[in-house]
């Protein structure tokens, strides 16, 4: 081989390996944000934060500086309390 055939397949390793690390940092960030975003739509369904809309309901509940779990203490609104309808 030479010289610059040698230089070819290194920088066509090297780019083979960058292509490889690029999607799979695409695919673990695609990856993370499906899970939180499904983690948070599935608790909109029980209501919304009125402290800050984006926190699901462990989230919101755990501002509130309790040890307990509880709805006392929680910022949590359902949506029958939220919108009144006729």
């Amino acid at each position: 081989m030479t010289h610059v055939h040698v230089i070819r397949q290194r920088t066509c390793v090297q780019l083979s390996q960058t292509y490889i690390v690029s999607v799979s940092m695409l695919a673990g960030v695609c990856a993370a944000v499906i899970d939180i975003g499904t983690s948070w739509m599935f608790d909109l369904k029980e209501g919304v934060c009125m402290d800050a809309f984006w926190l699901n309901r462990e989230q919101c509940c755990w501002i509130a500086n309790d040890t307990t779990f509880d709805q006392e203490g929680c910022a949590q609104v359902g949506y029958s309390d939220s919108v009144y309808i006729k």
